[in-house]
């Protein structure tokens, strides 16, 4: 779907029946998913009780509702598209670090057919925002952490224990990489979203030191463009091929002071 057949969004301007099919028209050519009515509706409900909250709590940036659809929901499901090209015959166990509001799992969890998936947020606002959602829209597969990934990553119950770790807007690639490898099963991949510029081979390869301590290597990329964004976006997937060290990661706030 080319960009220029949909209007750019309008400040306020509520959707239509027509911009949801547009929607769904892109997703579909974009990343290959097919929304349900299911899906469409919770994805409908998510984006009324997300503009709803925002107004009392800062959860995300948007401008208009156009914006939630494009840079935060589509975006969201570009990490499904990667992990059903990479993901096995059984059903995997995907953690989302730095959840937010939600992006990119619970778009995730709607659109696919994963049904484990955990949400790991550091931030209780954002954590309790996630949890009325997976209350009204009864995502039974949803798990809920109100932790620091550096911390969850260190417990028996986390570290190399996930298929996926999907990571959206969270630090720079050293420090992501340190943070998401010890919570992955060896086998496993890291699917980190990045813009365009910032998932270039120089830009990449200032996170092969990192890399190579804690036991991973690129193994794919999907870049896309997302409709009113001018930049290209990508997911790199990182693939964990031997076990991370017991020193890593480093305690809560050092691999963002002191990269690998």
């Amino acid at each position: 779907m080319e960009n220029k057949t949909i209007e750019e969004p309008a400040q306020n301007n509520p959707l239509t029946e027509q911009d949801w099919c547009d929607w769904t028209r892109y997703v579909a050519e974009t990343f290959g998913i097919e929304l349900n009515g299911e899906a469409l509706l919770a994805f409908k409900t998510f984006l009324a009780e997300l503009k709803d909250w925002n107004e009392k709590i800062n959860l995300v940036s948007f401008k208009s509702d156009k914006e939630v659809l494009y840079r935060h929901f589509a975006d969201s499901l570009a990490g499904a598209r990667l992990i059903k090209k990479l993901c096995g015959p059984q059903a995997p166990r995907i953690i989302d670090i730095g959840a937010g509001a939600g992006f990119p799992g619970i778009p995730v969890y709607i659109a696919s057919p994963y049904r484990d998936i955990t949400l790991l947020e550091s931030i209780t606002k954002k954590t309790a925002f996630i949890s009325h959602i997976k209350e009204k829209l009864a995502l039974a597969g949803v798990k809920i952490i109100n932790n620091r990934a550096e911390n969850a990553a260190r417990d028996r119950a986390h570290r190399a224990a996930y298929d996926f770790v999907l990571s959206r807007a969270v630090a720079r690639l050293s420090p992501n990489i340190e943070i998401a490898l010890p919570l992955l099963k060896t086998g496993g991949y890291a699917l980190i979203y990045k813009t365009g510029k910032s998932s270039s081979d120089a830009e990449l390869s200032a996170g092969s030191r990192a890399l190579k301590l804690l036991g991973g290597e690129i193994s794919d990329k999907f870049c896309y463009t997302i409709p009113y964004e001018e930049q290209p976006y990508c997911v790199v997937a990182f693939k964990k091929i031997s076990g991370t060290p017991e020193l890593y990661p480093r305690r809560a706030g050092t691999p963002e002071k002191k990269p690998l």
